[in-house]
């Protein structure tokens, strides 16, 4: 509250001429200055800055983020950039999410269907730019979420919460050496937190396997373990009854965000609402939730890097695709990517460190 307070009101106008006087300081005169076309105040206190396109958004973040860091400086706030391409983007997968409800009506059950008009409620929110809250406690069953204790899956829960249902979260116990202590803690705290209950059910025997080839540098383990845990949730889920799933995955936007598996309705929630990881962070951290958010991958993974390029690959791939989809900006992701490479940092010096 303090530095909403201390924030001086500006227009996009002033904004441009601020940017301007930031860049020439710092000696940055290629190119046409930026130009500011939106701006508005996030409900987590951020400013939130609109520019035409990619290029005017590169300028407005500077070499190494020092334009984007010298104007919040000088606002007292965090600020974010987008380009306008990124907002059309978002409202299509959106607007792509919007339209496989509408062909999953017919094959519902109707407490699919509830849950769905609930999503669609939260997306036309969204697409008024206006938060998701204020929505009455639902009736119908309540979901169940593949809860691994990471940031993603917390802000799914959260969500669900802020949409009105009351969701369970479903975790599925893994080897040791994915950290399971540190998900055990997170999983208590968040369901602790939100007033949901908690399910914890045995992992199944093929991680096992993947943890032998994986420290014997034949595999990445990331895409089988996330095979084997989801099959496993989905089991678990139709065993119980359970008639929705859902996930914190971010990457299977639009249509690929919900999917009806037999009797079972699979949505990956941040995904179908199009939030990127700066948004699944905030809502976290919103709600008083200090999740891990530098490090890429479980202990495993890491585990995985020390093995070389084979190792190394699917990680970075990974973090690309992410970028390349808008769902982390350029600084997370060299964020990440430099804690992937840090197994090579550990036996040559690291020139970041210097």
């Amino acid at each position: 509250m303090k530095e909403e307070m201390q924030f001086r009101p500006m227009d996009t106008e002033s904004l441009t001429r601020l940017l301007a006087d930031i860049r020439q300081k710092i000696g940055l005169e290629r190119g046409v200055q930026p130009k500011v076309t939106g701006l508005k105040t996030q409900q987590d206190g951020s400013l939130k800055i609109v520019v035409p396109d990619r290029a005017e958004k590169g300028m407005c973040l500077g070499p190494g983020g020092r334009v984007i860091a010298q104007l919040a400086q000088e606002l007292q706030k965090h600020v974010t950039v987008v380009a306008v391409e990124e907002q059309i983007t978002r409202r299509h997968r959106m607007q792509a999410t919007l339209a496989r409800i509408e062909e999953l009506q017919e094959e519902l059950a109707s407490s699919q269907v509830a849950f769905l008009n609930r999503l669609r409620a939260a997306i036309e929110s969204r697409l008024e730019e206006e938060p998701i809250e204020n929505i009455a406690p639902s009736p119908s069953p309540h979901p169940a979420v593949a809860l691994s204790g990471g940031i993603d899956s917390c802000a799914a829960m959260v969500l669900l919460k802020e949409m009105g249902f009351h969701p369970i979260g479903l975790t599925v116990e893994l080897e040791e050496e994915h950290e399971t202590y540190r998900a055990a803690r997170n999983v208590a705290q968040i369901c602790k937190k939100l007033g949901c209950k908690q399910m914890i059910v045995a992992g199944p025997s093929e991680l096992r396997e993947v943890v032998r080839k994986t420290q014997a540098g034949r595999i990445h383990p990331c895409g089988n373990c996330h095979e084997l845990i989801l099959s496993r949730v989905i089991d678990i889920s139709k065993e119980h009854g359970f008639e929705t799933l859902v996930t914190g995955e971010l990457l299977p936007t639009g249509r690929q965000s919900i999917i009806l598996m037999g009797e079972l309705l699979l949505v990956h929630l941040p995904a179908a609402l199009s939030l990127t990881k700066y948004e699944t962070q905030s809502l976290c951290k919103e709600n008083g939730f200090e999740l891990e958010s530098t490090q890429f991958g479980c202990s495993l993974v890491r585990q995985a890097h020390t093995k070389g390029w084979r190792g190394i690959q699917p990680s970075v791939y990974r973090v690309l695709r992410e970028t390349q989809a808008n769902v982390l900006t350029s600084g997370q992701a060299i964020q990440y990517i430099r804690s992937i490479l840090k197994t090579v940092f550990a036996t040559h010096e690291d020139p970041m460190e210097k």
